[in-house]
């Protein structure tokens, strides 16, 4: 296919409002796919950007009007010269981040902290929430055959989740306990349990707590619930203050933590005492970029409880009404997605 030229349709956040406007397309560019976007999911970032208490703004980052969206699958549908990786047709889901692969953390391997990087919907790229979306074709995914669109919108969150598992080497005979019932965490918890029957979850909202039960999760805990001594892997995804404190008496001697949660403030009751004496490790986990391929493997495997966590799909002209359900937390599910096949 040609790459098209025009303009297309696209979905806008200012302060407060989402806008649905038209936008040249975006033209072709060397090393670049076109890819038609089928399925857009909003996250806490966007939802940020709405209500004008954005990082990327505050610190100039980004500016209004924002074509949002990072997290989101597609077709394929025009490549430029030489890309051979992807072919029009292929279904994609796009990476978060775009890296340059040439500053000194991405050739030494920590592509997360590229010093040139852009991000998509936040800073210095176009996001998602438009017909097509212009990407690099090393940042883009394809998609296993046969796998659901809608789904795999999943996989750009749930990478972190991945990247904590594959980072503290969770084993099939591991105890883990998963702090959180946000996305993120219960992205952890049904993730976990592709490895380990061993999997508790911990948490204070009694719907999330139900939730990771219907997930695999072995027991649901209140964290003064969570016994000493009776993990091998803590996945913390809570962000919580008092989560970070209780890693220590949680875990066994010689277990593994992974910290997923941002905890931007000092911890109270934390005892560093017990990372030396008890041999613990403690992992920082920052995105999941090298481990797309893998995550779109396991969200898109027949089996794994993806519906459980999407909420509902709504059409993209009800772009107001899902921010509107988000923020006001009315969801059982944690994701909430905009169809936008119909877009034109």
């Amino acid at each position: 296919m040609t790459w098209p030229e025009g303009d297309m349709p696209v979905l806008t956040i200012s302060p407060h409002t989402v806008s649905a406007e038209r936008r040249p397309v975006p033209p072709e560019a060397p090393g670049e796919v076109l890819v038609e976007v089928a399925y857009l999911g909003i996250c806490g970032t966007d939802v940020e950007l709405l209500h004008d208490r954005s990082y990327y703004i505050e610190q100039g980052l980004s500016s209004y009007p924002v074509v949002f969206g990072h997290e989101w699958t597609g077709i394929v549908r025009a490549v430029a010269p030489g890309v051979r990786s992807v072919v029009p047709g292929d279904a994609v889901v796009g990476q978060t981040l775009v890296t340059c692969g040439a500053c000194g953390p991405c050739q030494s391997g920590f592509r997360s902290a590229c010093l040139a990087h852009q991000e998509v919907g936040l800073l210095g790229r176009q996001g998602a929430a438009a017909r097509y979306i212009s990407m690099p074709a090393t940042a883009v995914t394809t998609l296993p055959e046969g796998a659901s669109l809608r789904d795999a919108v999943l996989v750009e969150p749930a990478v972190t989740a991945m990247n904590a598992l594959v980072t503290t080497g969770v084993r099939f005979d591991d105890r883990v306990a998963v702090v959180g019932t946000g996305t993120l965490g219960l992205l952890a918890v049904a993730m976990a349990r592709t490895i380990t029957r061993h999997v508790d979850v911990v948490g204070s909202s009694e719907t999330g707590l139900e939730l990771a039960l219907s997930l695999g999760a072995e027991r649901a805990l209140h964290l003064d619930e969570a016994a000493d001594d009776a993990y091998t892997v803590v996945i913390e995804a809570s962000g919580k203050p008092a989560s970070v404190a209780a890693l220590g008496r949680m875990l066994r001697p010689g277990g593994r933590a992974a910290l997923i949660g941002v905890v931007n403030q000092e911890v109270p009751g934390f005892l560093p005492s017990l990372l030396t004496m008890k041999g613990l490790s403690v992992h920082g986990i920052f995105h999941g970029l090298d481990h797309y391929g893998a995550t779109a493997e396991m969200i898109t495997a027949p089996g794994f409880p993806a519906g459980l966590l999407i909420d509902r799909v709504l059409p993209w002209s009800e772009a107001a009404e899902a921010f509107r359900l988000l923020a006001g937390r009315e969801l059982e599910r944690p994701k909430i997605l905009l169809d936008l096949s119909t877009m034109r």
